[in-house]
């Protein structure tokens, strides 16, 4: 831009310190110097200003460029014009218009270069032009010496030129505003296109190096996207989740991707649910019920309907519990098979508290815990055979063993105990021949049995079993002889007799 041409402040000279004026002389060397004053005046405000060229914005090539610059005519007028005819206080105010015009004209030349770096060719082609339009009036009128003409075209076309320049803030925000919406729409040339405009309208906003960054990903985005469609398409949930993550990584700010990633992970979701819900069915129909916890604990991290999970769920307890309780019946058989029948009361007890209706714990514990009776009765004769030389304990073990005849099928445990128990009964029933002697003169007593009194022999009938006879006589020590009588024994002979004198 050239620089305006001041007019050049008159210096008025200082006469030489050793002239001097004659006392009486005419003083031709003043009025010489007044003429010389005058006539450096017009030239300085008069003829000068009129060869200064303000700078002209009319002269803007069409392709924006590069700006050249125009002189109005701004010639003086010469000696002999009309102009020069004006009084100096006329030309001082044309002069004072004059400058007015080039400060106008200064500030459309500095907003005209605001608005070239901010490529206003993009985006305000239009006003721009017919700002300049304007300024090109304002020339005219200047050439024409109007310079009140020409400061109304000059402000009117800074006015649209300030316009301009104050809309850029705004411009650039709907820059990046389409820019993202060119983004969301997955067309990168106008995403481009938004983003240098945004990039000339304001270098330093802050979304460029994001917004960048975006556009270099749209390809790969938009490549993602659509793969996830196609597989959304064919409900291939798993392959759309896989496709949507990866145009999710790309660009995570991509709203169009974020929403479309939200619905297809509800419908991967949903299918996840199913598919491993029926895995754990068919777990469940197998029997491996820990694998089927496991997957109803998958499904339920898939966000599936409560209900059908709880449905599951029920499932899997009433499969196991059947399977618990038919596991516990089958030990029960093999504990009652082997006679186990503490084993087998403990089997029913837990298979009722599982399910207090079943029906084979409900009828199989009675009968277990009889049983069980029956072999402690039966085990406590066995343990102790000598108690059966009381005829009481013998008449209960018979009792017992009618109960235990009346079993069927016995089975091994209880057939030995049968066997074994009529032995003993047989055994402990058997009369044995028994020659108590004595010296004819001792009392004899068979404790608990029978008073023998005083005899040099005697026959007793016994049953097996331990006895003590007791032997008394006046004068003599009393005596106690133990015997035992045993089953097999056959004419058994005792001595009792008091022989030590007292």
């Amino acid at each position: 831009m050239q620089k305006r041409i001041e007019p050049t402040e008159f210096q008025p000279a200082v006469a030489r310190s050793d002239t001097k004026l004659q006392e009486g002389n005419k003083p031709w060397g003043l009025v010489l110097a007044v003429v010389l004053i005058l006539v450096a005046i017009y030239g300085v405000f008069i003829w000068l200003p009129g060869q200064v060229t303000p700078t002209s914005p009319t002269s803007v090539q069409a392709n924006q460029t590069s700006t050249s610059t125009q002189t109005p005519n701004r010639a003086g007028p010469e000696l002999g014009s009309p102009a020069s005819e004006l009084s100096p206080f006329e030309q001082a105010q044309l002069e004072k218009a004059r400058k007015e015009a080039q400060d106008v004209l200064e500030q459309i030349l500095l907003q005209q270069e605001v608005l070239q770096e901010a490529k206003v060719e993009l985006w305000g082609q239009t006003p721009y032009e017919q700002a300049l339009s304007r300024a090109q009036e304002g020339d005219q009128y200047y050439r024409d010496r109007d310079f009140a003409s020409a400061i109304a075209g000059y402000s009117a076309a800074l006015e649209q030129l300030v316009e301009l320049s104050d809309g850029i803030p705004a411009r650039a925000n709907l820059a990046e505003l389409q820019t993202r919406d060119a983004i969301e729409a997955f067309d990168p040339q106008t995403a481009v296109q938004q983003l240098n405009l945004l990039e000339a309208l304001a270098p330093n906003h802050g979304s460029i190096a994001t917004l960048t960054q975006r556009i270099e990903a749209l390809p790969q985005t938009a490549q993602y996207f659509d793969n996830a469609q196609q597989a959304r398409s064919q409900s291939n949930w798993s392959a759309a989740k896989v496709a949507i993550d990866a145009a999710a990584k790309a660009d995570p700010a991509h709203q169009t991707v974020s929403l479309a990633q939200a619905e297809i992970l509800e419908k991967w979701q949903q299918a996840m649910f199913e598919e491993t819900l029926g895995q754990a069915y068919a777990a469940i129909e197998d029997k491996d019920f820990d694998m089927a916890a496991r997957l109803l604990s998958e499904a339920s991290a898939y966000r599936g309907s409560n209900e059908a999970l709880d449905q599951a769920r029920a499932t899997l307890r009433l499969a196991e519990t059947t399977a618990t309780l038919r596991r516990l019946e089958q030990a029960a058989d093999a504990a009652t098979q082997q006679e186990d029948w503490q084993g087998v009361i403990d089997l029913y007890q837990e298979a009722l508290a599982l399910d207090p209706s079943i029906q084979f714990a409900q009828q199989g514990l009675p009968n277990a815990q009889g049983r069980l009776q029956l072999d402690q009765k039966i085990s406590s004769v066995l343990n102790a055979p000598e108690r059966l030389q009381d005829p009481a304990i013998t008449a209960g073990a018979q009792r017992l063993l009618d109960e235990a005849r009346s079993i069927a099928p016995a089975g091994p445990a209880l057939t030995l105990q049968i066997q074994t128990l009529e032995n003993l009964i047989e055994r402990a029933n058997r009369i044995v021949n028994v020659t108590i002697e004595s010296d004819g003169l001792t009392e004899l007593v068979l404790l608990r049995h029978s008073n023998i009194g005083t005899t040099q022999q005697h026959q007793a009938r016994l049953r097996p079993g331990k006895y003590t006879v007791r032997g008394t006589r006046v004068g003599f020590r009393d005596i106690l002889v133990n015997f035992e009588v045993k089953p097999d024994d056959s004419n058994l002979r005792v001595f009792a007799a008091c022989r030590e004198p007292i």
